[in-house]
């Protein structure tokens, strides 16, 4: 979200004042404030959440291609923090702007396996955590990094497949459940 918290408070305080004052002509009172209460604080947490989980599956989506990037760049012989300037200039937002704040981050002094966990403290995913953990234990132990890297991808893709395929088949016995549940 591009505006300021005060900005999006200040607008959820105009639109309640507004709400409000059109449902009274309309509502008895007691309603109309029960109204604005409920449209004024649940309606823009149920929109903010709502963002947030569609930029969170945004993330995971490309991760496993921001990945591969950083493991054609690491076989190539490029450095780790070149992989993930790599990343933050050839890929698309939000996972673009993730990496770049990582390359900020970096720039500024701070440690790359520091960096990865601030990046899967930012965006709370099993993905995500399990590449800090992977770059934390490269970083400590050594090994091929890039070979890590790809089959980490391949493990997200794999997942994200099992997980399509898991609602496909049981797409079926939901639309039945619901189905019988308003019948009656």
């Amino acid at each position: 979200i591009k505006l300021k918290p005060g900005a999006v408070v200040a607008i959820v305080i105009g639109a309640a004042a507004l709400s409000f004052s059109l449902s009274a002509l309309l509502l008895p009172l007691a309603l109309a404030l029960v109204l604005t209460i409920v449209l004024s604080v649940l309606l823009p947490i149920a929109i903010i959440d709502r963002m947030r989980k569609a930029r969170l599956d945004k993330l995971t989506q490309q991760l496993p291609d921001a990945l591969e990037l950083m493991a054609r760049a690491l076989k190539v012989g490029h450095p780790l923090n070149t992989s993930i300037e790599a990343v933050s200039r050839e890929m698309a937002a939000p996972i673009a702007i993730e990496f770049e704040r990582m390359v900020d981050q970096v720039t500024y002094g701070e440690d790359i396996v520091t960096a990865f966990h601030d990046l899967a403290t930012r965006n709370r995913s099993e993905d995500f955590d399990y590449l800090a953990v992977a770059v934390g234990i490269q970083h400590g132990t050594g090994g091929n990094l890039a070979r890590i890297l790809e089959i980490l991808a391949k493990v997200i893709r794999d997942r994200s497949t099992m997980r399509r395929k898991i609602s496909a088949i049981s797409a079926e016995g939901r639309v039945s459940a619901m189905i019988l549940s308003v019948l009656p």
